[in-house]
C-alpha cells in the first residue's frame, strides 16, 4: 500500500433505513460497519448482487444519502465528486441541450468562468470522451446509449472532480458499446490519474478496470484487497462462488468450477455471518458470531472464521 494519506477514508460506516411492513416498521440495516479506503490515482471497484448496499455505499460518498453513523474523509466535498449514474438516458435532462447538460456544473463554481472558457473547456472534453463538438446543439433523443452515457461522463469531467463514482455505468448498454465505456474510465484513470469507485456486479469487468476491490454481501464487507491477489486466490467462498458464476465459453473449463457440496439453509440469517445460511464451509460458531475483517498473509482481508485461503 501506498504511504501517502488515502483520498477517501471511510471509518466503520453504518446505514439504516426504516422500512413498512403492513401495519409494522421495521429496522433494515442497509450497510453494517464498513471501513475502506481509496488510494489517490486509483480505481476501487465496489461489487456484489443486487441489493447488497452497493448503491448505497456511493450515495453516502457522494454526499446523497446521510449516513446514520461512522465517518467519510474526502479533501473537498461538492462538484470534486461527481457520480455516473446508470441508466444514461434517465440521467440527461431531455428539454437541454448537450451542450447546457455538460456545461451546467459550471453554474455552481465560484467564481463561474467566463463564456470563452466554458466552450473551450467543452470542446477539450469532447474530444477527451469521443464526442462530436458540432453536435453539441443536439438533445439527448438523438444520441445512442453509449454516447449518452459518454455524455453523462463529461458532464462529471467539466467540474475537474477528484473523484469520479460510477454506479454499474454500462449494465444497460450493449456488449460492443460497454467495452468502448470502459476503455474510457481505464484511459481517464491513465491519463488524467482520476481517481474512481466502480460499482458493479460484473466481477469480469471489475478484474478489467480496477486495482482493488470490496465485496459486499447484505451491507457487509466480506473481502477486500488487491484485485489480482483476490481473483487468483480468493478468501470467502462468497469470493469464490461470485467469481465462478462468471460465464466461460469453454465447457470443459466451466465443468472444472466449483459445485456446493453442503446443503444450503432455507433460513435467512438473523445472528453470526450473514453468508452462512449458503456457505458449504459453515460451522455451529458460524451462525451465532459475526466474523470480522482480518488481515491475510496477501495483504487482503477477509470476514470468514474458516477461510479458503489462510
Amino acid at each position: 500500500m501506498a504511504s501517502t494519506r488515502p483520498l477517501l477514508n471511510i471509518t466503520d460506516l453504518n446505514v439504516t433505513f426504516m422500512q413498512r411492513i403492513g401495519w409494522q416498521t421495521q429496522r433494515l440495516r442497509a450497510l453494517r460497519n464498513i471501513n475502506l479506503h481509496l488510494e489517490r490515482g486509483k480505481i476501487l471497484a465496489i461489487v456484489g448482487e443486487s441489493g447488497c448496499g452497493k448503491t448505497t455505499l456511493a450515495k453516502c460518498i457522494a454526499g446523497l444519502l446521510a449516513p446514520t453513523s461512522g465517518s467519510i474523509e474526502l479533501p473537498s466535498p461538492g462538484q470534486r465528486v461527481q457520480y455516473v449514474f446508470q441508466d444514461p438516458f434517465a440521467s440527461l435532462n431531455p428539454g437541454m441541450t448537450v451542450e447546457q447538460i455538460v456545461l451546467e456544473p459550471l453554474n455552481y463554481l465560484t467564481p463561474k468562468p467566463e463564456r470563452q472558457t466554458q466552450l473551450a473547456k467543452l470542446e477539450s472534453i469532447f474530444a477527451e470522451v469521443g464526442l462530436d463538438y458540432e453536435q453539441r446543439q443536439r438533445y439527448p433523443h438523438e444520441f445512442s446509449g453509449g454516447q449518452c452515457q459518454r455524455i453523462a461522463i463529461a458532464r462529471a469531467l467539466i467540474a475537474e472532480p477528484v473523484l469520479l463514482i460510477s454506479d454499474e455505468p454500462v449494465s444497460a448498454l450493449d456488449v460492443s458499446v460497454k467495452a468502448q465505456v470502459i476503455n474510457l474510465l481505464r484511459k481517464l484513470n491513465q491519463q488524467r490519474g482520476l481517481s474512481q469507485i466502480f460499482i458493479a456486479h460484473d466481477l469480469w469487468l471489475a478484474r478489467y478496470l480496477s486495482d482493488d476491490i470490496v465485496v459486499l454481501y447484505q451491507g457487509q464487507v466480506m473481502e477486500a484487497g488487491q484485485c489480482a491477489a483476490i481473483f487468483n486466490r480468493p478468501s470467502h467462498p462468497y469470493t469464490r462462488d461470485l467469481i465462478d458464476a462468471i460465464p466461460v465459453a469453454d465447457p470443459a473449463q466451466a465443468k472444472q468450477r466449483h459445485q456446493h457440496t453442503k446443503p444450503l439453509l432455507t433460513t435467512i440469517a438473523t445472528s453470526g455471518c450473514a453468508y452462512a445460511p449458503r456457505c458449504e464451509r459453515r460451522q455451529p460458531n458460524c451462525l451465532q458470531q459475526i466474523p470480522g475483517l482480518q488481515q491475510t498473509a496477501r495483504d487482503t482481508q477477509v470476514a470468514c472464521f474458516y477461510p479458503m485461503v489462510e
